[in-house]
């Protein structure tokens, strides 16, 4: 059987409560921690931009960029990367499109009411068998208490690797 490069996904506003960089950083512990994981996942962030002109999310979006520059620098190649950063929206069906292709959904709120991008990846799944995909969410998020899935605590990164 050929090898697939795993995809995992996030898609959030830019926002402290999202946990977008702590998600990154998981993702770089991860790969530091599972090396014969590096050329076989990629990760794809959506990060969606609605406050540009304040100070504390242009603070966060050059500390995204950072992290995810050093992690493209310690683990890419010539020919791939492990990160991909999008600071935009998809369309619909561009999004349902990643949606079906992607293998873990990460939800990554630290704080946050319902967050529906969970229900959208499992929606988008169609026939496809959706126990052989993931979506993990941190410790904290409400879609951890109406779906199951793998659910990881943020503040310890090593347990990330239990989601594949």
């Amino acid at each position: 059987m050929e090898w697939r490069t795993m995809v995992m996904l996030g898609v959030d506003r830019l926002d402290m409560i999202k946990g977008i960089r702590p998600k990154i950083l998981a993702f770089e512990n991860f790969l530091e921690q599972n090396p014969e994981w590096r050329d076989k996942v990629v990760l794809l962030q959506i990060a969606v931009s609605t406050r540009t002109d304040v100070p504390e999310y242009k603070k966060l979006t050059g500390q995204v960029h950072e992290v995810v520059g050093r992690i493209n620098g310690r683990f890419g190649t010539l020919t791939s990367v492990p990160v991909h950063h999008l600071d935009r929206s998809l369309e619909f069906h561009a999004l349902c499109a990643l949606y079906a292709v992607t293998d873990i959904a990460l939800v990554t709120s630290l704080r946050d009411g319902m967050n529906l991008v969970s229900y959208e990846f499992v929606a988008c799944r169609g026939s496809k068998k959706v126990f052989r995909s993931s979506t993990v969410s941190w410790c904290w998020s409400n879609s951890c208490k109406s779906l199951e899935h793998h659910r990881v605590n943020c503040c310890n990164m090593s347990s990330f690797k239990y989601a594949c």
